[in-house]
């Protein structure tokens, strides 16, 4: 089992996060729409209601195992190439932040995959990138 977990937050609710916004909206819909199109990869989901109406989002997602989760991942990602990336665009340019984790059953921490800050992204590997 792999849990991924998100945490977005933001300084006021003057800017909706990117995933409530007009630009990110449909994309995120896609992307949940995909999770619903292959129970066999995740076990569940479970997130705060959208849109946000707070400064602080959560959402957990519970993959079967690795291979389910990496197969999501991919799945997604073909799906929409460009969303990684845009989304941390948005993220950057609103002063906003978003910590993706995940959990490895039988590991005892979580991993930090992606972080992005108003400043910066620190990837899984550890690199940091200040411009997008």
């Amino acid at each position: 089992m792999v849990e991924q977990f998100m945490t977005k937050t933001r300084p006021n609710l003057d800017v909706p996060f990117f995933e409530d916004s007009d630009e990110g909206r449909a994309r995120s819909d896609a992307i949940i729409q995909l999770a619903a199109d292959h129970p066999e990869l995740l076990i569940s989901r479970e997130s705060m209601q959208r849109p946000a109406t707070d400064l602080v989002w959560t959402a957990t997602w519970i993959f079967a195992d690795i291979e389910a989760y990496r197969t999501f991942l991919q799945l997604a990602h073909d799906y929409d190439t460009a969303l990684r990336l845009d989304r941390a665009k948005y993220y950057m340019n609103n002063g906003h932040s978003l910590l993706v984790e995940h959990k490895i059953e039988g590991v005892p921490d979580r991993t930090v995959l992606v972080n992005i800050t108003p400043t910066s992204i620190t990837k899984i590997d550890g690199s940091v990138i200040t411009e997008l």
